[in-house]
């Protein structure tokens, strides 16, 4: 699809939205809930896309390392990368809401109806949910996590075949 037809149906999206929620206007509103599926359906095909896009790139990325070693030098690269770049994405983001906050009225806590389990798991339990037990039904609900681990593990396996094989 072309991305200028994209950026203008965007536009005119947000400018419907904007102008029925502003104004009230029934005719406005019900034009913004007539056009409503058309989003929905742009959302899901692109989000019906995601999973098989990062896992074949995933899979052909670790695929073509070849060896184990270095794939676990750039896991744990790519590890360290990570970190460095989310430490200060937190602290960040932990000051500005803490500066945000002060703006804002307190907000009283709800009135519990009901006892939720607040227990986090352990970390143990944490890595063991980490594999999938079923890889399509990981992708299926969405959990792009699993399926990463599963794809690695696959393609790091396939690394172990002969150049021709792989």
């Amino acid at each position: 699809m072309n991305t200028r037809a994209i950026l203008i149906g965007l536009v005119l999206g947000l400018g419907l939205g904007v102008a029925a929620s502003a104004t009230g206007s029934p005719v406005l509103l019900q034009a913004a809930e007539a056009v409503e599926p058309l989003g929905a359906v742009f959302l899901r095909a692109i989000q019906m896309v995601v999973i098989p896009l990062v896992a074949a790139v995933v899979f052909v990325g670790v695929a073509r390392i070849g060896n184990l070693r270095r794939l676990g030098r750039l896991g744990g690269l790519a590890v360290g990368f990570f970190w460095v770049t989310t430490l200060p994405a937190i602290i960040i983001g932990m000051g500005v809401m803490g500066l945000a906050l002060t703006f804002t009225t307190p907000v009283p806590p709800p009135t519990p109806m009901t006892e939720l389990d607040t227990a986090t798991p352990g970390v143990v339990d944490f890595l063991v949910n980490l594999v999938p037990r079923n890889p399509v039904q990981a992708a299926a609900d969405g959990s792009l996590l699993s399926v990463l681990i599963f794809v690695v593990l696959l393609a790091a396996a396939a690394t172990t075949l002969q150049g021709e094989k792989r």
